[in-house]
């Protein structure tokens, strides 16, 4: 198997959380090369540790804080992960095997949490065409549609298979360290942040790997847990509205093409 290494985008905040994720990594069957923790500058660094852990600074920000951590990553995979998240022994063997076969250049396990959790929210997701179960592209997880929205695919998680995909949640991902550098998400801070709150980026990241033709994939079977901390969220910085004002911002953009100006004029 490959070597990667791990990439922690984290306030510091999520407390047993995030010891639920230090444990996971612990416990791997396949151990990273490196961990390397990215914290706002000015915040403390969290009590939790697994003790060889880089702990390393930059500007407040969701994408930033992932794209600081490949300056310190030379390793040929990087598991990029929320701090609030856990998963088995098996898990990294499980993303990185469809890599080292050469089919895909990212991976990582269903999420259906992610999905319209309600039968209303998925008839209103249909109806204004932002989000809808899958007719046509029941071969994928995800499938991105002209409308700038989305239709989704569950499935059987107990048999393995590869099931291609458009987008995924930006949770937890394995990806080859020089596509991820080659995607030059740098590129779209400024729009994605522009409401403080990047609502969308991984849609953003996922769309940019189709259309320089990279390709990603779920693993059916490699499960993990989203704990949830919503430490982003929850800060003193952001009202209950915001979320959902940047939803709406970028569903606008992402759905018009208005991002691609947005993003030019930075």
């Amino acid at each position: 198997m490959s070597e990667y290494s791990v990439a922690i985008r984290t306030l510091g905040r999520a407390g047993e959380k995030y010891q639920k994720l230090l444990n996971s990594i612990q416990n791997s069957n396949h151990p990273p090369e490196k961990v390397v923790v990215v914290l706002p500058e000015g915040y403390a660094l969290p009590k939790e540790r697994l003790g060889w852990e880089e702990f390393v600074f930059c500007p407040k920000s969701m994408v930033g804080q992932r794209l600081e951590a490949l300056k310190y990553i030379d390793s040929e995979y990087t598991l990029f992960l929320d701090d609030d998240i856990s998963f088995g022994p098996d898990f990294v063997d499980q993303l990185m095997k469809p890599l080292d076969d050469g089919l895909f250049d990212c991976a990582t396990g269903p999420l259906f949490s992610f999905f319209p959790a309600s039968k209303a929210g998925a008839i209103v997701g249909t109806l204004t065409a932002s989000v809808s179960i899958s007719l046509f592209h029941r071969d994928m997880y995800v499938k991105i549609l002209r409308s700038g929205g989305w239709s989704y695919h569950t499935f059987d998680t107990k048999e393995e298979r590869y099931y291609p995909t458009d987008s995924f949640a930006w949770t937890c991902f394995l990806i080859r360290t020089e596509t991820m550098r080659n995607l030059h998400m740098e590129e779209e801070i400024s729009w994605l942040e522009k409401n403080e709150y990047a609502y969308g980026d991984d849609r953003v990241m996922a769309y940019k790997l189709v259309k320089r033709g990279y390709r990603s994939c779920i693993v059916s079977n490699a499960e993990y847990y989203h704990n949830d901390a919503r430490t982003s969220t929850s800060s003193k910085e952001m009202n209950n509205t915001k979320p959902m004002y940047c939803k709406g911002f970028f569903r606008l953009c992402f759905g018009t093409g208005l991002y691609r100006i947005l993003s030019i004029q930075s």
